[in-house]
C-alpha cells in the first residue's frame, strides 16, 4: 500500500468535474502496473482512459456544458443556447483563459476569432451531434 501511496504522490491527482464529482486519476502509461493497483486497493471501478482532447473541443463541450441540455425535445433550443454563449466574448475569454492559463490577452482574442471562424466551417459537427442527444 505504501508503494500505491507514493505512485499516487508521484505520478496521480484528484480532479473534480464541474457537477462535483471527485476522480482519483494517475497519469501511466503500463496498464498491467494499473490493474496492479487496482488490485491492491480492491477497486472495482473501471478503468478508463482519457485522450487528450484539441483546444476547440474543449472549448466547445464547456460551452455546450453551460447551455445545458434542451428543455425541450427540440434541440435547435440548446444549440441556439450554445451559439448565444458563443458571442459573449467575456465568456470565451473566460473558458479560454480557464483552459490554457499561461494565454496572454492578444493569444485569447485570437483563439476566440479563431474558434468561431473553425465553429463557421463546420468543424465542430460531431461533437454538435453529441451535444443534441
Amino acid at each position: 500500500m505504501a508503494y500505491v501511496l507514493g505512485f499516487f504522490a508521484a505520478d496521480g491527482y484528484i480532479t473534480v468535474n464541474k457537477r462535483g464529482g471527485q476522480f482519483w486519476c494517475i497519469q501511466i502509461t503500463d496498464k498491467e502496473l494499473l490493474e496492479n493497483i487496482k488490485k491492491v486497493i480492491s477497486a472495482d471501478h473501471n478503468i478508463s482512459i482519457r485522450l487528450p482532447r484539441k483546444l476547440g473541443e474543449n472549448i466547445y463541450l464547456d460551452l455546450a456544458e453551460m447551455a445545458g441540455a434542451p428543455v425541450t425535445g427540440d434541440i435547435t433550443e440548446g444549440i441556439e443556447r450554445l451559439e448565444e454563449l458563443m458571442k459573449d466574448d467575456k465568456i470565451m475569454y473566460k473558458i479560454i483563459r480557464k483552459l490554457r492559463p499561461k494565454y496572454d490577452s492578444d493569444k485569447i482574442n485570437s483563439v476566440i476569432l479563431a474558434f468561431r471562424k473553425a465553429y463557421d466551417l463546420g468543424h465542430f459537427q460531431e461533437l454538435e451531434a453529441i451535444f443534441a442527444t
